[in-house]
């Protein structure tokens, strides 16, 4: 997985930001390359490539997550909402109805 920390180019620089050889070398310091497209080396990003196998990137997928046997959609007062099973907290969401929560749910493991 590559983690890529995009530049501003010049307009940072013109507003008192860090020059261009300051960025590739914050780049060089944290473990990563300089990628430019552009002929002059001036506009930009700093790509680093991070490890997957962080336990802060990972979710329990075993089964034993932080949801309640029950599930991690559940009503609460008249809404609907959805429990982190990472957390065990709350999403900020509230949902109509269950079938709602579920496809925001459904959704959220399509991407992740």
């Amino acid at each position: 997985m590559q983690l890529e920390m995009f530049d501003t180019g010049s307009a940072g620089d013109e507003v008192g930001g860090t020059d261009l050889e300051q960025k590739k070398e914050l780049c060089k310091q944290a473990g990563g390359q300089w990628v430019s497209d552009d002929p002059s080396g001036k506009y930009g990003h700093c790509s680093k490539p991070i490890d997957e196998s962080d336990e802060a990137l990972e979710e329990d997928k075993s089964g034993k997550g932080k949801c309640p046997d029950s599930g991690c959609i559940s009503k609460r007062g008249d809404k609907w909402r959805i429990i982190s099973n990472k957390t065990g907290k709350l999403w900020p969401q509230h949902y109509d109805t269950k079938e709602k929560a579920e496809a925001a749910l459904d959704a959220y493991h399509v991407h992740n």
